[in-house]
C-alpha cells in the first residue's frame, strides 16, 4: 500500500516553504498505490486535485480494495491471519511482548525537549531511536555533539576486511564458520530462518497467479519443487562426469568448443557446496554493506552524516566503470571523507585531490605534461571542477553568501579559462600507488598493480615544469617538486575568501535547511575563517556553527518562512532504520545499492559530478516565485515517489528493511526493533504520539494525527497497528518535509 497525504503550512501558518513544497510533492504524481498479492492499483493526483485528497480518502480506498477482493472470493481475513501467524512465529521479537503499562504523561517541557533532540538528531545524525533521543534531551545538544567529536571513526574498510576473513573462513571450511552450513546450496538461504520463521517473504505470496486462485494443491507444489531439486542434483552429477571426461580428452578443440567448455565449467561451479555468486556479490558490494552497518549502528553517527554530506559535494560516482568495479576504492574514498569530517578542510581538499577515486572520476590520474610535438596538453577536468564545485564557485561571494557585484552591477567571476589551464598544469604527473607503479593512461596496464586505498603518487617526468600563475596573483615558482606544486595550489584555493560561504552554505543545506538566511551563512563563514578562535577550515568549528545556530535550534513554529527541507530518499531510508534500531541476529545491518534503484539515490552513485541535485535548483511554481530553492526536488519524480512509498511499505508490512539480496550466509536478514512501540499499541494515540517524536520531531499536524489514529484503531493486532502507523507517517508530507 502507498499513499501521500496533503498537508498545509503546519503550526501557525508561518511556513510557506513547507506548504509550497508539500503541495508540489503532491502535484508531482502519486496519491495512492495499493498492492495485494499479484494485484496493484494506482491512482494519480494532479496539482489541481491535490486539496481533495486526505487520509480519510486513503482509508476509504483501502476499504474499497478489500471489499473488491472479498467480492471475487478471496478470504482476506483468513490470509491475513495465516500470514500473521507465520510471521510472529519466527522473527526475533515476533511474539508480542508482555503488556507494558502506558508511560506516564510527560510534561509539555519534557515533550518539547524530546522533540528538539529528535530534530537535532535528524539534522546531525540521520535520526535516532527513542533511547538516543532521550539521552540527547537529557545531556543537551552541545554536550552530546562534543562527545561525538571525541568518538573514534567507524571506518568501513576494517569492517570489510573482517567480513572478508569470515567469508574466506566459511568457504575454506575453518571451524566455527561452516560446520553448520547445509551442503545443499538450495538450503543456504538469503534470509535466516531464525529471523523470519518462514522460507517465504511473509508479506507476499509469490505463488498466487493473476486470477487469485488460492486453492492450488500445496502438496503438488511441494512435490514439484522436490522433483526440481532432484533434477538439479542429477544435472550437477552429469556435469561433473562430463568435466572428468573433458579432462581426459585432448586439447585440440576449436575456439567455439573451448568457449562451450568454459560455460560448462561455470555451470558446474554453481553445483558445488557453496554458491559462487556469493563471492561476486560480496566483493562487488562490500563497501555498501559496511556503509549500512556503520551509518545505522556505528559509534559515530554525526561523523557518518557529515561524510555522507561531503560525498555529495566532493562527488565521485560508480557511473565511472572503475569506481563501480572496485568496492574497495569506494570504501577507501568514503573512509577518507570520514577521517577529515572533524579535521581541517585544507587537508580534506588535499586528500580528495590525491585519492585514486577522484583521479579516475575527474581524469587527473595519469594526466601528463604538455607535449608540443604531439599537440597534447594537460587534462583540465579536475582543474575546473575543483574550483567550480569543491571550493570557490563561479562568482565571488560576500561572507553571507551573496554575490559581490562589479562596476556593471554584475557578479564577478572567480576564475577564467586561463586560470583553468594554469591549475591543469599543476595536476599533472599523478598516478596510482601500489607494488609496481606505472604512469599510463591505459585502463588496465597488465604490469601495473594499483592499490586504490593509497593516495596517488607523483612521477616527476610527467609533471608540467615551469611557473604556474594561480588565483589572486599567486605564482608557483619553477623548479620545485610536483607535489609541492599541488600543495601550493591547494593552499591557494583553501585561502580564497569564497570557501567559507560557498562550502558553509552547502553544508547548511545538506544538514539543516534549504534556504538559510544570509545571517546564518555569515555566522558559519566566520567559523570557517577562524573568527571563533579555531584555525581556519576547522570542521568542528564549522559544524558547531551549523548545528547549534539559533536558526537550526529554534522551535519549528518559530522558524522563519523559508525554513525546512525535503528529506533525501537515501536519508529517509537510513532515518527509519536508525529510528527503530535496525539490527539482525548477527548484529549487522546489511544493504546495498539495490535500494538506490528503487528510490533514485544511493551513496557514491550520482549521475554526474554535479551530484544528484544542484544547491541552486528551484522547481517551477510557488517555490521559485518566492525566490526560494528546493534542491532535493530535482530528483523528485513519479518514479521516486512510488519507490519511496513502496520502500516504506516493504519496511513495515513486508518486513524487508534493507532490500538485502546478496545471499551471504554469514550475514543475517535485518529487522526493525519495534517491541517498545508494540507495547504502546493498545492506545493508538499513545503510539502515534511516540512516533511523532521519533519520526517527525513533533511536527505532525493535528489533522494528520487524527486520521492516522482513526486508521490504526481499525486494527486489533498490536504489530499491525505499529506497521500501519509507521507506514502512514513515513509516506506523509509531514515526514517528507523536515522543518
Amino acid at each position: 500500500m502507498a499513499y501521500v497525504m496533503k498537508r498545509g503550512s503546519g503550526f501557525t501558518g508561518k511556513a510557506p516553504f513547507a506548504q509550497r513544497s508539500r503541495k508540489l510533492a503532491l502535484g508531482i504524481a502519486l496519491a495512492t498505490t495499493a498492492s495485494f498479492g499479484g494485484m496493484a492499483v494506482t491512482q494519480y493526483a494532479h496539482a489541481e486535485e491535490a486539496p481533495e485528497h486526505s487520509m480519510a480518502d486513503f482509508v476509504r480506498f483501502v476499504q474499497a480494495v478489500l471489499a473488491y477482493l472479498r467480492s471475487i472470493g478471496v478470504d482476506v481475513d483468513a490470509l491475513l491471519a495465516e500470514w500473521r501467524s507465520e510471521r510472529d512465529g519466527g522473527q526475533p521479537g515476533g511474539e508480542d511482548p508482555s503488556p507494558q503499562p502506558t508511560p506516564e504523561s510527560l510534561e509539555p517541557e519534557q515533550v518539547a525537549a524530546l522533540n528538539n533532540a529528535s530534530r537535532f538528531l535528524g539534522q546531525a545524525a540521520m535520526g535516532g531511536d527513542y533511547q538516543t533521543i532521550s539521552e540527547v534531551a537529557q545531556l543537551g545538544e552541545a554536550a552530546w555533539l562534543e562527545q561525538q567529536f571525541a568518538t573514534s571513526p567507524g571506518y568501513t574498510m576494517p569492517l570489510m576486511d573482517t567480513w572478508r576473513e569470515r567469508f574466506d573462513a566459511l568457504y575454506e571450511g575453518e571451524e566455527g564458520f561452516d560446520d553448520d552450513e547445509p551442503e545443499d546450496p538450495e538450503e543456504d538461504e538469503l534470509f535466516d530462518d531464525d529471523v523470519d520463521g518462514d522460507d517465504e517473504d511473509p508479506g507476499f505470496d509469490e505463488d498466487l497467479d493473476e486470477d487469485q486462485d488460492f486453492e492450488e494443491d500445496d502438496d503438488a507444489e511441494d512435490d514439484e519443487d522436490d522433483r526440481g531439486e532432484e533434477d538439479d542434483e542429477e544435472s550437477c552429477e552429469r556435469e561433473d562426469e562430463d568435466d572428468r571426461e573433458d579432462s581426459s580428452e585432448s586439447d585440440d578443440a576449436d575456439d567455439e568448443d573451448s568457449d562451450e567448455d568454459d560455460e560448462s565449467d561455470e555451470e558446474s561451479e554453481r553445483c558445488e557446496g557453496d554458491d559462487p555468486l556469493e563471492f561476486e556479490d560480496f566483493e562487488g558490494n562490500a563497501s555498501d554493506y559496511a556503509w549500512y552497518q556503520q551509518v545505522v549502528n556505528g559509534p559515530d553517527p554525526v561523523r557518518q552524516r557529515v561524510a555522507t554530506a561531503l560525498s555529495e559535494i566532493f562527488v565521485i560516482s560508480r557511473t565511472a566503470e572503475e569506481v563501480a568495479e572496485h568496492s574497495g576504492l569506494r570504501g577507501s574514498y568514503y573512509d577518507m571523507l570520514l577521517r577529515h569530517s572533524f579535521g581541517n578542510f585544507r587537508n580534506l581538499l588535499l586528500d580528495v585531490t590525491l585519492h585514486p577515486g577522484m583521479g579516475i572520476y575527474l581524469s587527473h590520474a595519469n594526466n601528463a605534461r604538455s607535449n608540443p610535438e604531439l599537440g597534447t596538453f594537460p587534462d583540465e577536468n579536475y582543474a575546473r571542477e575543483v574550483m567550480q564545485l569543491f571550493t570557490i564557485g563561479l562568482y565571488e561571494l560576500n561572507p553571507d553568501g551573496s554575490y559581490r557585484l562589479g562596476d556593471n552591477n554584475a557578479p564577478v567571476p572567480t576564475y577564467d579559462n586561463d586560470d583553468i589551464r594554469e591549475f591543469a598544469k599543476v595536476f599533472t604527473g599523478l598516478t596510482f600507488n601500489g607494488p609496481n607503479p606505472l604512469f599510463s593512461n591505459l585502463p588496465e596496464p597488465e604490469s601495473r598493480e594499483a592499490d586504490f586505498s593509497l593516495p596517488m603518487i607523483m612521477v616527476e617526468e610527467y609533471h608540467e615544469p615551469g611557473e604556474k600563475f594561480l588565483l589572486n596573483g599567486m605564482v608557483v615558482p619553477a623548479g620545485q617538486a610536483g607535489m609541492q606544486d599541488i600543495e601550493a595550489a591547494v593552499d591557494n584555493l583553501f585561502n580564497h575568501p569564497n570557501v567559507g560561504p560557498f562550502i558553509g552554505r552547502q553544508l547548511i543545506q545538506r544538514l539543516v535547511t534549504s534556504n538559510p538566511s544570509p545571517e546564518y551563512v555569515a555566522r558559519v563563514s566566520a567559523a570557517f575563517n577562524g573568527e571563533s578562535g579555531s584555525p581556519r577550515g576547522d570542521m568542528k568549528a564549522v559544524l558547531r556553527a551549523i548545528l547549534l545556530d539559533e536558526e537550526a535550534r529554534q522551535a519549528p513554529e518559530l522558524n522563519p518562512s523559508y525554513a525546512g527541507r525535503l528529506r533525501e530518499p537515501m536519508l529517509r531510508h537510513i532515518h527509519i532504520l536508525r529510528a527503530f534500531g535496525a539490527t539482525s541476529e548477527t548484529g549487522e545491518v546489511v544493504g546495498n545499492a539495490a535500494i538506490g534503484e528503487a528510490i533514485g539515490q544511493f551513496l557514491l552513485s550520482a549521475p554526474s559530478v554535479f551530484n544528484f541535485f544542484q544547491p541552486s535548483f528551484s522547481p517551477n511554481g510557488e517555490v521559485r516565485d518566492a525566490g526560494l530553492v528546493a534542491p532535493e526536488f530535482q530528483i523528485t519524480t513519479t518514479d521516486s515517489i512510488v519507490g519511496i512509498t513502496n520502500m516504506s511499505d516493504f519496511m513495515t508490512f513486508g518486513e524487508e528493511v534493507t532490500f538485502f539480496d546478496g545471499g551471504l550466509s554469514f550475514l543475517s536478514r535485518s529487522y526493525l526493533q519495534l517491541d517498545e512501540e508494540i507495547a504502546l499499541a493498545g492506545s493508538a494515540s499513545a503510539l502515534v504520539d511516540r512516533l511523532n517524536i521519533v519520526l517527525t520531531h513533533g511536527t505532525l499536524r493535528q489533522e494528520t494525527r487524527d486520521v492516522i489514529i482513526a486508521a490504526v484503531e481499525q486494527l486489533e493486532d498490536p504489530r499491525d497497528r505499529v506497521y500501519r502507523a509507521v507506514f502512514l507517517i513515513t509516506i506523509s508530507p509531514d515526514y517528507a518535509i523536515s522543518l
